[in-house]
């Protein structure tokens, strides 16, 4: 099963995330580009001289080039996350629902099973109404779900 790693909030509106390779997913925000840490808990460092650079960011290929590494984005300008894990998993949108007058939805992605039957449905909190991809992580130890104002991640706990 996959348990929630709380990611502390670090404020802007998100452009883009990374598929997390290595334990480490970026994300890149109107106040930043942040380095999130993933592990049974998450760590953020932020690099607030890279907001919204697209020097580094190219918004056509979705792909961060940051310190000679790359890394395939997904956000509001597309990108093609993993939706299946080395293990076989697969990562699909579940239902939405309303949770307040607001109109604030939660959304979900269903975990499921190699043999094709639902393991578990990760749920979260969008009040944007905007984009949306949850994708594994390149070993699949993680799921990271990013909407324009919050990442939210799980790990992989067997």
């Amino acid at each position: 099963m996959f348990t929630e790693i709380k990611i502390p909030a670090f404020g802007g509106r998100i452009i883009g995330f990374s598929v997390p390779e290595d334990g480490v997913c970026w994300a890149m925000s109107t106040k930043g580009l942040h380095k999130v840490e993933l592990g049974f808990s998450a760590k953020v460092q932020t690099d607030p001289a890279h907001a919204e650079n697209y020097e580094i960011f190219d918004t056509d290929a979705n792909i961060l080039d940051y310190k000679g590494k790359r890394s395939r984005m997904l956000g509001e300008n597309g990108g093609e996350p993993l939706l299946a894990s080395p293990n076989k998993h697969q990562l699909k949108r579940g239902p939405k629902g309303t949770v307040s007058a607001l109109g604030d939805s939660w959304e979900s992605f269903d975990i499921v099973g190699a043999d094709g039957k639902p393991m578990q449905q990760l749920r979260f909190l969008d009040t944007s109404g905007d984009w949306c991809y949850g994708t594994f992580s390149t070993d699949g130890r993680f799921v990271v779900v990013g909407v324009p104002n919050q990442l939210y991640a799980y790990y992989w706990r067997g």
